[in-house]
């Protein structure tokens, strides 16, 4: 016996129909090619050892870090190693290694290093950090200038009665250097000049996070920039921008609503210079955890696109974080990153940003199944990335700082994902 439906259910029975139709002959398709976009490819280990720091015994509860590193087009590769308070370079990186050691006779924390003119290496962090009998938190911001052989030139503090530090640096032509960092509850700016003394300073925003970088002449700065709007409180990331005389040309926001909480303070910012470009790299690191956001800036300082990784936010029940993902700039001016694909796995999304339209291209990198002898437990995350002549990526990872165990540092090699979305 034939069945009848009335008329709105006959349309409800031909849309679901049409709507399976599409799914299997449209979406599932497209779905396919999605992931034959991302290529799987392995990572050849070519190093993996303890990180051994000249003068610093090894032993079970110490754990330094590849911390930052310096790269030129007419030196070696140099990292900074850190494990407060002791410190070194190491010089020559390549997949045979980290390089020769070269032990720093500073004592501070919080490194962070940049390449100066000539031979020189700056190097900025902070030490002497204390409580007063007022609970106040107290430190001074430190600055030293070395030679690639580790050989201190000067040393300087900067700060009183406040809570200093550095933690940016960033050289002009000239030889003097630009840093910014925190001063109790702002941001620092300072010119400082070859022999460490401070042309001149400023404060703006607030000293939650900060980061300095210089193009052609102009000094730009990254910090955050409090806010009163719409009947409520909110944090962005601005951009600062200075002559070298430090008298400010502009100042504009590139990421609103990083943070809503006046008490808290995670934000991690990076900016790089590349060409006439500028790209600011910024995260909320904890509590209501914030993904990853790249701006590229022209040289008038205008926003030309703007990308965000929701991967680099990780949960675990009720917890999150974000970090900034390791990252290196390939010869073309795209911008590779390397992070985790999930916090319970070894294997690395390798992410290669387009320069010129901001479009995202991936592949995955396919750890091997166990660490080596010397990782005695588990692979330690990408610090740093970077281009190979014959399309290869060199990949350099250590564990993070903490006790209980030896760092183990590693160095694998890829091929750079051919591919891109353009």
């Amino acid at each position: 016996m034939p069945v009848f439906y009335p008329r709105r259910a006959w349309r409800l029975a031909v849309a679901r129909v049409s709507a399976c139709w599409l799914l299997l002959c449209f979406v599932a398709p497209l779905a396919s090619v999605a992931q034959e976009a991302r290529v799987v490819q392995p990572l050849t280990l070519s190093f993996a050892a303890p990180i051994a720091m000249e003068g610093v015994p090894l032993a079970g509860d110490r754990n330094p870090t590849l911390g930052d590193v310096v790269r030129s087009s007419e030196g070696p590769t140099i990292f900074l190693v850190s494990e407060a308070p002791y410190a070194e370079l190491l010089v020559g990186a390549h997949r045979t290694g980290f390089g020769t050691p070269a032990a720093l006779p500073i004592k501070a924390y919080g490194l962070r290093i940049a390449e100066g003119t000539g031979s020189a290496l700056w190097i900025g962090g902070v030490r002497d950090a204390t409580v007063s009998i007022i609970s106040t938190h107290l430190s001074h911001g430190y600055l030293a200038k070395v030679d690639r052989l580790g050989r201190l030139l000067w040393e300087r503090d900067y700060g009183e009665q406040s809570e200093r530090s550095v933690q940016s640096v960033s050289p002009l032509v000239s030889g003097d250097v630009v840093v910014s960092g925190k001063d109790n509850n702002r941001t620092w700016l300072a010119r400082v000049s070859n022999e460490g003394n401070v042309i001149w300073e400023r404060f703006v925003g607030l000293g939650k996070g900060s980061a300095v970088a210089t193009r052609g002449g102009v000094i730009a700065l990254g910090a955050l920039d409090p806010c009163q709007c719409d009947g409520g409180y909110r944090e962005d990331v601005g951009v600062w921008s200075f002559d070298q005389a430090g008298e400010m040309i502009d100042r504009r926001i590139v990421r609103q609503g990083i943070n809503f909480n006046q008490r808290e303070s995670a934000a991690q910012i990076e900016l790089e210079s590349v060409g006439a470009s500028l790209y600011i790299f910024s995260v909320w690191a904890a509590y209501h955890a914030k993904p990853l956001e790249v701006t590229k800036l022209n040289f008038k300082g205008e926003p030309v696109w703007s990308k965000s990784f929701p991967k680099t936010v990780w949960r675990r029940g009720n917890l999150s974080g974000a970090d900034l993902p390791a990252r290196g700039l390939l010869a073309n001016g795209d911008i590779l990153f390397a992070m985790r694909e999930q916090i319970a796995t070894a294997d690395i999304v390798l992410s290669r940003l387009d320069a010129a339209s901001g479009d995202l291209s991936e592949a995955i990198v396919q750890m091997p199944p166990t660490p080596p002898p010397s990782c005695v437990e588990r692979w330690g995350p990408v610090r740093f990335v970077q281009e190979e002549p014959e399309g290869k990526v060199l990949l350099f990872g250590s564990f993070p700082e903490g006790k209980g165990r030896r760092s183990c540092g590693w160095v694998g090699e890829t091929a750079l994902p051919k591919f891109q979305s353009r």
